[in-house]
């Protein structure tokens, strides 16, 4: 691939390849960090910038390698200290927001890579939080629901991200996207968890999500998940986020 990388097939092939050998494969995933694998896909996705299977193969891999910190902190690093890497990842999803797969494979990546406070930053300086919830406004998949909630939930734990949340629609959005899956036990823990982190020690944040009518919502909820015990640790947060909605601010 480096020998040729001008040759558009043969970087698609490259990444049909590293995107094949890396799932699931622990040796392969450090191998290809190793040798320099990770700066290589960022160049390609960089240059074919308009190639869907290019963009899509470039996520998918980088998720793969980045699974697991346990394993692949060293693919984390090289990632987070490459310059421009998440603004490319992000803007690909910009770019192909028609496309669900890249979609998806993108929000791997990032999700892989939020646990970091350096990297929550700056993927919410690169259009991070936007760039999810239109997505998971356009598209009800939950498995990119789920990572999509979980992004969030890293992502609003840096105070820069949280404020960017005072600003416009932004909570309305939120307050819309948690009426989806209302069924789904993973999805509206992970729902309840955002709510909780942004309405903590946020006043203005709690007034939106007040004026958004999101109390309403929240007693649906616990209905709906108080007909069985299993579900006391979704009761517990709902009971927690309208204890802080309530409150009021201390003088």
């Amino acid at each position: 691939m480096n020998n040729f990388e001008k040759k558009k097939n043969i970087q698609l092939n490259g990444l049909n390849v590293l995107a094949n050998i890396s799932f699931g494969n622990e040796e392969n995933q450090k191998e290809i960090g190793k040798q320099r694998g990770i700066e290589r896909i960022i160049k390609t996705m960089n240059k074919f910038g308009k190639n869907e299977k290019i963009q899509e193969n470039g996520l998918l891999t980088l998720a793969n390698i980045s699974f697991n910190p346990e394993v692949n902190k060293d693919n984390q690093n090289l990632i987070k200290n490459l310059e421009g890497a998440f603004s490319i990842i992000i803007q690909t999803m910009k770019n192909f927001g028609e496309k669900e797969t890249i979609q998806e494979n993108g929000f791997l990546v990032l999700s892989n890579m939020s646990r970091d406070n350096e990297n929550k930053r700056e993927i919410g300086k690169c259009g991070g939080i936007k760039i999810t919830l239109d997505s998971m406004e356009k598209y009800l998949n939950p498995n990119l629901y789920k990572n999509g909630w979980k992004l969030l939930g890293d992502l609003f734990q840096t105070k820069d991200n949280k404020q960017a949340m005072e600003k416009g629609d932004n909570i309305k959005d939120i307050t819309q996207l948690m009426k989806q899956f209302f069924d789904d036990f993973e999805i509206q823990m992970l729902v309840c968890e955002v709510i909780l982190i942004l309405c903590r020690d946020n006043e203005q944040i709690k007034r939106k999500f007040i004026s958004s009518s999101i109390g309403n919502h929240l007693k649906k909820l616990k209905k709906n998940f108080s007909k069985h015990e299993k579900y006391q640790k979704m009761i517990n947060k709902i009971e927690e986020i309208d204890k802080i909605l309530k409150a009021k601010k201390k003088k």
